[in-house]
């Protein structure tokens, strides 16, 4: 993945993610519902960056296909265990899920953004 464009969806990401925790955070007063977005967002970040590296892993293997299957079920049991961890420390779900919609709708906004500057 071309550098500027990874470093410019990790801004766009916190950008996101850290607006909304300020936003929650001054309309609620409840430090949970920050840390959810918080956690969210940065376990979906560590997850973006696997996949990044599972894709340079998949070109260099003798096993593709393995490799790609190990890579996702790890991916998956790591959100798997931010999820369930931060539930049981009483994080707020639904600004959980936000936190890790962020980066999706930090792809979005580039991708849409990027479109209309070549159109």
């Amino acid at each position: 993945m071309d550098p500027h464009l990874h470093r410019r969806i990790v801004l766009v990401t916190l950008g996101i993610a850290g607006m909304a925790a300020l936003l929650g955070g001054l309309l609620s007063g409840d430090r949970r519902i920050v840390a959810g977005f918080l956690f969210g967002c940065l376990a979906r970040l560590a997850g973006f960056r696997q996949i990044i590296r599972m894709v340079s892993r998949i070109e260099k293997s003798a096993r593709p296909k393995q490799t790609g299957v190990t890579n996702y079920l790890f991916r998956y049991l790591f959100y798997g265990v931010v999820i369930a961890l931060c539930l049981k420390g009483g994080v707020n779900v639904f600004s959980l899920l936000f936190g890790f919609i962020s980066l999706d709708l930090a792809i979005l906004l580039i991708t849409a953004l990027e479109k209309k500057k070549g159109a």
